[in-house]
């Protein structure tokens, strides 16, 4: 045999040979690897749903305006409230609208406020215009008109991108963070 042949198939054995020595560790050190955990059914990061479909409702129009979602099929008597403060300019819901879906099935009554009425809308109003949105959107769920109503004791407040700054205003008052924030007429 040709020495050529003898060093080509001593090449081709010791390359087949660390191939397998190669899968053999791997498939040794993938099995002592830790397990993904499952995702948990009930809370946080569970993926059991309460309802099943949600119900949009409109609480008014322009900056002070916005959408309500409620949890339904079936409709809960109490739910928490989550205010979702959108990104600048997405004055539609659309685009957040998988979140949205996630929060309401699991048991949450979500609250958009819309405080852009266009993109011309000063930063200034951005708060206040929140705000006022919040009142109207309480008012219509504490109106009794509908089949769940807001569990005030356990409020969040959410904010996205320009938003986040709203979120945390709404929650400051007075050089502190407060913990538990009441929309009530107490709150200006």
């Amino acid at each position: 045999m040709n020495l050529k042949w003898v060093v080509a198939v001593g090449i081709v054995e010791a390359v087949l040979l660390s191939q397998c020595v190669f899968a053999q560790v791997t498939q040794q050190s993938a099995s002592s690897l830790p397990e993904q955990p499952k995702q948990p059914l009930p809370g946080a990061g569970g993926s059991k749903q309460s309802s099943h479909a949600v119900t949009q409702i409109k609480i008014g129009d322009g900056g002070t305006g916005g959408w309500l979602f409620l949890p339904s099929d079936p409709a809960p008597e109490k739910a928490p409230v989550v205010i979702f403060c959108h990104g600048w300019s997405a004055i539609l819901p659309r685009g957040y609208q998988a979140w949205i879906d996630h929060l309401v099935t699991r048991g949450n009554i979500v609250l958009w406020p819309n405080y852009q009425d266009n993109l011309r809308t000063p930063p200034q109003q951005f708060l206040p215009n929140a705000i006022a949105a919040v009142k109207s959107g309480l008012q219509i769920l504490e109106s009794g008109n509908n089949n769940t109503r807001p569990d005030l004791d356990r409020v969040a407040v959410v904010g996205h991108s320009a938003s986040r700054y709203d979120a945390f205003d709404s929650c400051w008052q007075g050089g502190q963070y407060r913990r538990h924030v009441r929309w009530g007429a107490d709150f200006s």
